[in-house]
């Protein structure tokens, strides 16, 4: 059984650290000094996964209203291969009535590759636009991306043009 705790509810924040500067290179992270400040608000969270009341993985995620959007899901490595990644996207189908949208990096390389089959056996769709991921700040790079989808049907009330317009405009331009 996994735990979803808010991270300014957990012991565990240097946990959380740690595997977001691991996980995620520099261009695709904030500085994580922003983190209590962009998720102390009421639609946003960063959760810290906790298994047997350790921590396992961490889940930046936010309510646009529409939709959820993942952030960043990263597991550590020693909980990897376990089912902790397809349960934390079970979990959060369940938590919450929403399609799920996330980035993707685009798939040139076997481990991109692997990454979005992961999200195709949970039932997400890739998308076939391009997508430009906004820098996080002046001193980091944008990047090529993907978009998928928990439920196609988002796009019949919500286009991809308005999904990257709200990403861009609540996600990135803060």
């Amino acid at each position: 059984m996994i735990r979803f705790v808010e991270i300014s509810k957990s012991s565990h924040q240097s946990f959380a650290e740690n595997l977001y500067t691991l996980a995620f290179d520099a261009d695709e992270r904030r500085d994580f000094s922003q983190i209590p400040l962009i998720y102390n608000k009421i639609n946003n969270h960063f959760y810290i996964i906790e298994k047997e009341q350790q921590p396992i993985a961490i889940l930046a995620l936010w309510d646009l209203n529409q939709f959820l959007y993942i952030e960043h899901l990263a597991v550590s490595e020693q909980a990897r291969n376990q089912g902790i990644g397809s349960s934390i996207i079970e979990n959060l189908k369940n938590m919450y009535s929403k399609p799920i949208v996330l980035e993707v990096e685009q798939p040139f390389e076997p481990l991109q590759q692997r990454r979005i089959r992961f999200y195709e056996r949970l039932g997400f769709v890739l998308l076939p636009n391009n997508y430009i991921q906004p820098p996080y700040s002046p001193d980091k790079q944008s990047l090529q991306m993907r978009i998928m989808l928990s439920d196609e049907n988002l796009l019949r009330f919500c286009p991809f043009e308005t999904i990257q317009a709200r990403l861009h405009t609540s996600v990135y331009y803060l």
